[in-house]
């Protein structure tokens, strides 16, 4: 059976200081001009530690048990078929860092919580139960190691189709996501298909490129679906004999295996599924992002981070837009 992709219902409301979307458009074009008269400006002037589990305190070593290995090897790259901006990496982790990660994430009294407690019984979607932690030292550990094998450099042009306005200019990877989301996929778990959200630190600094590290190997389904580019628009989903909304096996570009401390990383435009596990599988993932920096920055002066927070502002008024009651 054939189907629109299911979408989420918006809200609608006013915008910030209860300004209306006229507004909001003239505020846009504001940034648009103050945003290419500093980009013009810019161009012409432009001539090994174990790791620990997921959480920071003041105290790792005594919070949490430790990796006792160092990666699983020689890190190796694969890029993605089709000519889809990704690839993989094995090796980022050792088998024993994988279960060190999820034990020491179950003593320090993390438990899995289906994603969406408000919903239990919606699953047609999306079937996972996660636990979201903050932990600059494992992000910090992980970038250690792939730092040398991720996509370093990423131009985007002026005119561009796949990225939202503004994000024109040279972006260097920097970091890992400090935000872990741990996830677990029992059997029948999955993910239909969806593009990522993006976290955005301020104009200059932002993800762009998602990453999954597999922290055990899945022996049935569980694969990470990538689709051909030609397709994400028509966002025209199947549903399998369960209900789940899946994307037709011939649109698959490429995948990631689930594979103990492999690691998948994607543009964040790139639409993708979870594929369903297995019977008596289970599938543990580590869900963050690569972090970027514009360089050189641009509008990071008081005018430019002022006319970037009425741009966000604008933004939410075309995605959130007021309600307008008529008389009868």
């Amino acid at each position: 059976m054939s189907t629109a992709a299911p979408s989420e219902e918006l809200g609608a409301r006013e915008p910030a200081d209860g300004k209306g979307p006229g507004f909001m458009v003239v505020a846009k074009k504001e940034f648009k001009a103050s945003l290419l008269k500093h980009l013009r400006s810019e161009s012409e002037t432009k001539a090994s530690r174990p790791l620990t589990t997921a959480r920071t305190t003041e105290n790792d070593d005594a919070a949490h048990g430790k990796c006792a290995g160092r990666g699983g090897g020689k890190v190796s790259r694969r890029e993605l078929k089709g000519g889809l901006e990704g690839f993989v990496l094995d090796n980022v982790l050792s088998e024993k860092e994988c279960d060190s990660l999820l034990e020491g994430l179950a003593s320090d009294g993390h438990k899995f919580t289906f994603w969406n407690p408000e919903a239990p019984n919606r699953k047609d979607t999306r079937n996972v139960d996660t636990v979201e932690v903050y932990d600059e030292t494992l992000a910090s550990e992980i970038w250690s190691r792939v730092k040398d094998n991720v996509t370093k450099i990423i131009e985007i042009p002026q005119d561009n189709d796949t990225w939202e306005y503004g994000l024109e200019g040279t972006w260097v990877a920097c970091g890992i996501n400090p935000r872990l989301l741990f996830a677990r996929y029992s059997p029948g778990g999955h993910f239909s298909p969806h593009t990522d959200g993006h976290v955005v630190i301020d104009f200059n600094h932002r993800t762009l490129h998602s990453v999954i590290i597999y922290l055990n190997t899945c022996a049935e389904g569980g694969a990470t679906h990538i689709f051909h580019t030609a397709d994400m628009k028509s966002k025209k989903f199947v549903q399998d004999s369960k209900g789940r909304f899946r994307f037709a096996k011939d649109k698959i570009a490429d995948s990631g295996i689930p594979k103990a401390g492999s690691m998948l990383s994607f543009s964040q435009h790139l639409m993708h599924e979870g594929e369903p596990v297995g019977e008596g599988c289970m599938k543990y993932i580590i869900r963050t992002d690569v972090m970027y920096k514009r360089t050189p920055a641009v509008c990071d002066d008081s005018r430019g981070i002022e006319a970037y927070k009425v741009f966000q502002q604008a933004s939410e008024a075309e995605v959130n837009p007021p309600l307008h009651t008529h008389p009868h």
